[in-house]
């Protein structure tokens, strides 16, 4: 699974601290679309450049980060039967987690909708050189659990998602809030 967009709604959260920085550099604030959503899960760097500035990306990302483990996760929710699907899937299936949000960040979000128990291996943007799609990050829970690429289903919310889903000839799941389509 991914994490932000698939199984949680974080991105009022991300949202909120992208606001924060815009609203100090005297930026206007930016409203929830589509497009915002889509610029959000292509990772930090691109959406820092994409949303606050192109310039000194990486202080501004390092700001973020720090904005983001302080900012109060209550505008956020688990996506509707989230807990639910993963609580079944469990009882048969091993589960992971491939987020390329920060360790700290990714289990701050999973401790607070208390999900963490559910995954038998977790990696983050910090374990892997490469954020997605590349397949590192994907590689890296196969070895873990010691599976195949046939065993595997991939769900996720974003066209990151489908392009790893897509190069490592998986089944995919796209979450899309309102449907699931299998790709």
């Amino acid at each position: 699974f991914d994490l932000d967009g698939t199984l949680v709604n974080s991105a009022p959260t991300v949202l909120g601290v992208i606001n924060q920085i815009r609203s100090k550099t005297n930026q206007n604030l930016l409203q929830m679309t589509h497009d915002i959503e889509e610029i959000i899960s292509l990772g930090g760097k691109d959406m820092i450049s994409n949303l606050i500035s192109n310039k000194n990306v990486d202080k501004n990302l390092n700001i973020f980060r720090g904005l983001y483990e302080n900012y109060d996760l209550s505008s956020e929710t688990l996506f509707e039967g989230a807990k639910e699907a993963l609580s079944a899937i469990k009882l048969q299936y091993s589960l992971a987690l491939l987020t390329n949000k920060p360790r700290k960040l990714a289990y701050k979000t999973m401790t607070h909708h208390q999900i963490e128990a559910f995954f038998d291996c977790v990696v983050c943007r910090d374990d892997v050189k490469e954020k997605k799609p590349d397949p590192e990050g994907f590689n890296l829970i196969l070895n873990t659990l010691n599976l195949n690429k046939d065993d595997v289903v991939y769900v996720g919310d974003s066209s990151v998602d489908l392009c790893l889903a897509k190069s490592e000839k998986v089944t995919f799941f796209l979450y899309n809030k309102k449907k699931i389509n299998k790709h």
